[in-house]
């Protein structure tokens, strides 16, 4: 059996890492730190650098116009499929804040893989308007989703273990929400079944791949975190090593999430917090 990734959760952050969580949060407009952002905190070293290496971009207009595209790409691939009816409201909120988190997560997890490989961002020739700051700070209707719920019948138990299996032993955010609401997993489940297995699901996934390529090669600015740059900050072969594992799968993981999170959602691919200034 696959073991969860490890990870730095919010309530074990302290010092620096504390202190990135907290810039984190504020910069990327979001209630939690996202999954990526707690693995990569494993290995501090790294995790200090890439965050100084994405928040100038990841704060800019460019970064938030790209994650819109992002979302309606998703929403625009997943139009045919049914969209579930989820029981009641309560995941509303929550779901709305994954929606809005998950292009992000995804264009950082992109951006710090290809930094981190040494390809950089070929600095086009970019409008001040792209490159103008997004003001910081969380939407006040943006929710932390909730932890899943210990109170799971059998068979809800046994459907969140394939959902488990399904992601090598980490269940990832949107089924973590589906557990969360019991009621909804179900529903929610069958229709990310239908999605994931349907012949064109891998394709969806090469779209969403190169719609991000387009984004992360015209990056308003530079990141320098190459091996060659952490080997130097006295990181290890092996912490490298393990740097790039998390990346790839978060990279890979996170375009069948936004796949799934459309499904969920409902959505058009309207941003659910649009900045006030764009």
């Amino acid at each position: 059996m696959h073991e969860a990734p490890a990870e730095v959760s919010e309530t074990q952050a302290e010092g620096k890492i504390k202190a990135t969580y907290d810039d984190i949060k504020q910069t990327l407009r979001l209630p939690y730190v996202p999954d990526l952002m707690r693995s990569l905190a494993v290995y501090p070293n790294y995790f200090q650098l890439a965050w100084l290496a994405l928040k100038p971009n990841a704060q800019t207009v460019f970064f938030e116009r790209h994650s819109d595209i992002l979302r309606r790409t998703a929403a625009n691939l997943t139009s045919r499929f049914p969209h579930p009816q989820l029981p009641g409201t309560s995941l509303a909120p929550a779901l709305s804040t994954l929606w809005y988190a998950a292009p992000k997560e995804l264009l950082s997890a992109a951006a710090l893989r290809s930094a981190t490989n040494g390809q950089q961002p070929q600095l086009r020739a970019l409008g001040p308007e792209d490159k103008r700051q997004v003001p910081p700070g969380v939407p006040p209707e943006a929710v932390a989703p909730q932890q899943a719920t210990e109170t799971l019948s059998e068979e809800q138990r046994s459907l969140l273990e394939d959902m488990k299996a399904a992601g090598n032993g980490h269940l990832s955010p949107e089924y973590a929400l589906l557990a969360s609401a019991p009621d909804s997993l179900a529903p929610g489940g069958k229709a990310l079944k239908a999605l994931t297995q349907d012949l064109e699901y891998r394709r969806l996934q090469r779209v969403i791949s190169a719609t991000i390529e387009q984004a992360i090669t015209a990056l308003p600015y530079r990141m320098d975190i190459s091996t060659h740059v952490l080997r130097h900050a006295g990181l290890s072969e092996g912490e490298i090593d393990a740097v790039q594992g998390v990346l790839q799968r978060y990279d890979r993981a996170g375009r069948q999430t936004l796949l799934n999170l459309s499904i969920l959602s409902g959505s058009n691919g309207t941003s659910p917090f649009p900045p006030p200034e764009m």
